[in-house]
């Protein structure tokens, strides 16, 4: 039996040894890596092969994913995506420009910078990791540190500015054909304004361009699904791999 290689992305980048280096690809800035060549450093970093990963990207993550697949597509042998941002939503007209909210952005990034978002602990606590119940008050612990040294980085501000770009970069090669599997949220907790309809049309609409795929609808769920509902996403995971 081949062995596969699970590789789960959350969305947005927050650093590590593996930034640092960058190679054609998407777009990065000298404080920021391509996010798909971050991915196959850290599998590197972790005794891979490069061949065989199973790709879970969440949110806007699946761009990278999707990229990674067309790009290197001997090492890619499944994508399953949990909520993810497909081509078509960054497309729609109504989605907010970059240079709309990248400025408020910022100064956010630069409160938490400067420890004000400490004297906030509603930010923090509103999380979904925290309100779904799942973790420990250790694991909580951990989070919040995270959440208050490492939210909003330049990279993490680059990928916003960057996004357009990037999907139309990916928009120009043809969507990977190998097995993907997409779990998609009734759109809640995104904060782009789309309906329901709209948010699963466009996940929906991607999977159509692929053979082999298939598809969750979690209707009562918003988009951080690993939080809110993770025993179904492991169930469904576990099946989904051995038989791909």
């Amino acid at each position: 039996m081949v062995k596969k290689k699970l590789l789960k992305r959350t969305g947005y980048g927050i650093g590590g040894d593996c930034w640092t280096y960058c190679i054609s690809g998407f777009s990065c800035s000298h404080q920021s890596q391509d996010p798909t060549e971050q991915g196959r450093c850290i599998s590197k970093a972790h005794g891979g092969d490069g061949l065989n990963h199973v790709l879970v990207p969440h949110s806007i993550s699946g761009l990278e994913s999707v990229y990674w697949a067309q790009k290197y597509p001997n090492e890619v042998s499944a994508i399953i995506g949990i909520d993810v941002g497909t081509v078509n939503a960054y497309f729609d007209p109504n989605l907010p420009k970059a240079s709309d909210f990248v400025t408020k952005i910022k100064i956010l990034a630069f409160a938490e910078h400067m420890g004000v978002t400490r004297f906030i602990p509603s930010m923090v606590e509103s999380e979904a990791a925290i309100s779904a119940g799942s973790l420990t008050e250790q694991e909580k612990d951990i989070y919040k540190a995270i959440y208050y040294r490492r939210t909003n980085t330049p990279p993490m501000v680059q990928e916003l500015v960057q996004l357009l770009d990037n999907a139309h970069k990916v928009d120009a090669l043809p969507p990977p054909q190998i097995p993907v599997m997409l779990f998609i949220s009734n759109g809640d907790g995104i904060g782009l304004g789309y309906t329901k309809e709209q948010w699963q049309g466009f996940q929906l609409s991607y999977l159509s361009r692929i053979a082999n795929s298939k598809y969750v609808l979690m209707d009562d769920y918003g988009h951080y699904l690993q939080d809110f509902a993770p025993d179904v996403l492991a169930q469904k995971i576990k099946a989904f791999i051995p038989a791909n």
